[in-house]
């Protein structure tokens, strides 16, 4: 109800407004009647750093040996972490990798960049803040380069206050899905950033960092990085994210 009250009476404020206009093309005085406009404010880039410690110990009797999904020893690929001994402080799940047909292990880390505003000097000479309001439309356009040999199949992007730790966390907001990021390799959004719509769960938390950048905004990624039977042990690498989110505003001229 006291939602609907508010949606009540900011459109009447804004018939209001479009009426007093009215009245000044008529010829009677009105003031305030400038025209709203959009424009795009780029705000920092943020570079996003993490150094990717798998921690992968293979038998070396198994170092080497790719087992196909059809193999002859009756191996099921469900079971490859427990044969091959894929130890690591993730989870590690078995299946078949249908692009080669061979026994994959999929290990799922969890890896939290904190995006620190206060010294984009869009928020240290307060203009962000001010116009906190006017903010719609927001994207975030990426850059991923994986430090890493071992392929990343995707990663799936949440964001919130600072403090979520879990992709179940209430507080966290799925953003969408990127990758898949081979070994040693980069990918771009491509002019396809991911979008925060006006609007949407995400936006109101991302406007909420901004009004109080002394708040750091977490930015969540659900890593699924994917282990070969054959390929050799993984050694430690990073992930390097850097995001530059671009704001639409409202501009009265």
């Amino acid at each position: 109800m006291r939602k609907y009250l508010f949606e009540n009476l900011a459109s009447l404020k804004s018939r209001a407004a479009r009426f007093a206009c009215a009245l000044a093309l008529l010829g009677t005085a009105a003031t305030g009647c400038g025209a709203v406009t959009e424009q795009e404010l780029a705000l920092a880039e943020q570079t996003l750093h993490y150094d990717l410690k798998l921690n992968l110990s293979i038998p070396g009797t198994y170092q080497g040996l790719k087992i196909t999904c059809a193999n002859l020893f009756g191996i099921q690929c469900s079971a490859l972490p427990g044969l091959l001994g894929l130890t690591t402080s993730y989870q590690v799940t078995g299946l078949c990798d249908e692009p080669t047909m061979l026994c994959a292990g999929d290990i799922k880390l969890l890896v939290l960049f904190v995006v620190d505003f206060s010294k984009d000097p869009a928020f240290t000479s307060g203009f962000a803040q001010s116009n906190a309001d006017n903010m719609r439309d927001v994207q975030l356009f990426y850059t991923a380069i994986n430090g890493v040999d071992i392929d990343i199949t995707k990663i799936e992007t949440y964001i919130g206050p600072d403090g979520i730790r879990s992709t179940t966390d209430p507080r966290a907001v799925y953003l969408g899905t990127v990758g898949p990021l081979a070994r040693k390799g980069q990918i771009t959004d491509n002019g396809n950033p991911l979008p925060v719509p006006d609007g949407s769960p995400a936006h109101d938390v991302f406007v909420g960092a901004v009004r109080d950048p002394s708040k750091p905004l977490n930015v969540l990624m659900a890593v699924t990085a994917r282990y070969l039977s054959g390929d050799p042990v993984p050694s430690a690498g990073t992930i390097d994210v850097k995001l530059k989110p671009v704001v639409k505003m409202l501009k009265k001229d």
